[in-house]
């Protein structure tokens, strides 16, 4: 409901919800939660504690959005980086266990998905606090985990897969793209 309200806002040009940032606010919580009990992979039979980093990632990510609309560009850039350092080290994990489990690659295609947007959004940050050459670099990793994204549809025919690279990772690449040429003069 959070992602609603905030792609709601984007589109519409009207301001956030003040119930995204309560609900992400309730996610964050949940996820740490199941993080806190620490439950076995074996016993439920899915990496449910990668899981959870990565959704707790993906709910830093939210909040910075929320805050980046709300005009708090300080706080969006301190969630923004909490969202990469989950998602960074959750991807790792992922990279290596969709060698051992190919149903993982899914969550290595989020991954890389939620990394990519981070590094987007965070761009869109540096670029209003006029630090273009964190910016720069910024779009660039974005870009990165972009092509890591698209590069998961190529080893598999799996639909939910294909509609994470068509859906979200290939046109946010070219929208990153985009961002990145401007500030580079297409370089």
């Amino acid at each position: 409901r959070a992602t609603d309200a905030i792609d709601n806002a984007i589109q519409s040009g009207q301001p956030v919800d003040p119930l995204a940032g309560q609900l992400t606010e309730q996610a964050i919580q949940a996820y740490q939660k199941v993080l806190d009990l620490d439950p076995a992979t074996a016993d439920y039979g899915n990496p449910v504690v990668e899981v959870a980093r990565m959704a707790l990632g993906n709910a830093y990510h939210q909040q910075g959005i929320i805050a980046y609309l709300q005009g708090d560009n300080p706080a969006a850039l301190q969630s923004f980086e909490q969202a990469l350092a989950f998602l960074e080290d959750v991807r790792g994990s992922f990279e290596v266990s969709v060698k051992e489990d190919e149903s993982h690659r899914r969550y290595l295609t989020q991954v890389y998905e939620y990394i990519g947007e981070t590094y987007q959004w965070q761009g869109l940050a540096f670029e209003v606090a006029s630090d273009y050459p964190a910016a720069i670099q910024s779009y660039q990793q974005s870009l990165a985990s972009y092509q890591l994204c698209t590069v998961q549809a190529e080893s598999t025919p799996d639909q939910i897969i294909q509609d994470i690279v068509g859906g979200y990772c290939q046109p946010r690449a070219a929208e990153t793209q985009s961002l990145y040429d401007t500030l580079t003069g297409g370089q």
